[in-house]
């Protein structure tokens, strides 16, 4: 849908391409400590603004980077695990918090388990008239991984209130 898009997509036949035994980690909306991210705008929006206006049909699901931090650890440790690859585990695989949230409910959740009052108003992607075009159904499965490593991602909610509460301490 985007440049961006292509250009992940090409990055990952180069990869397919160069070697059959290869690894490639999807995943989305990510937020943590550095950089910048959805959680952190919504909550310096939520401190200046009294209504935000949130895109509500475009739906995925948030990361928290420390989650997918352990998730990688996990999938090291499984690749260096003698006898702990089999040439059919080679792939593509997704990680990310588990459920699915639209950006609209998303930013209801961060306001809320921050204890801000703001108030949210649902809108389209047409009306956000972003410069990129953006999926509207961007939620991964887990289940690839999971099998593989017999690690399990939090739900997006735990791990959003256990970065919230790293912001505060």
């Amino acid at each position: 849908l985007s440049v961006y898009g292509d250009s992940k997509l090409k990055g990952e036949e180069a990869v397919k391409n160069i070697s059959k035994k290869h690894f490639i980690v999807r995943t989305s909306w990510l937020y943590g400590k550095h950089g910048k991210n959805f959680v952190d705008t919504i909550l310096l929006k939520a401190k200046a603004l009294q209504t935000l206006k949130v895109v509500d049909d475009q739906s995925g699901t948030p990361t928290y980077t420390k989650d997918l931090a352990k998730a990688l650890h996990a999938l090291l440790d499984k690749i260096f695990t003698p006898g702990g690859v089999q040439a059919a585990d080679y792939g593509i695989y997704h990680v990310s918090n588990s459920g699915s949230v639209s950006w609209c409910d998303y930013a209801k959740e961060i306001i809320s388990s921050a204890g801000l009052k703001v108030k949210v108003e649902p809108i389209s992607s047409k009306e956000l008239d972003a410069p990129a075009n953006r999926p509207a159904m961007s939620v991964l499965d887990n289940s690839k991984f999971a099998g593989f490593t017999g690690y399990r991602m939090k739900g997006w909610k735990d791990a959003l209130r256990e970065y919230l509460i790293t912001k505060v301490t």
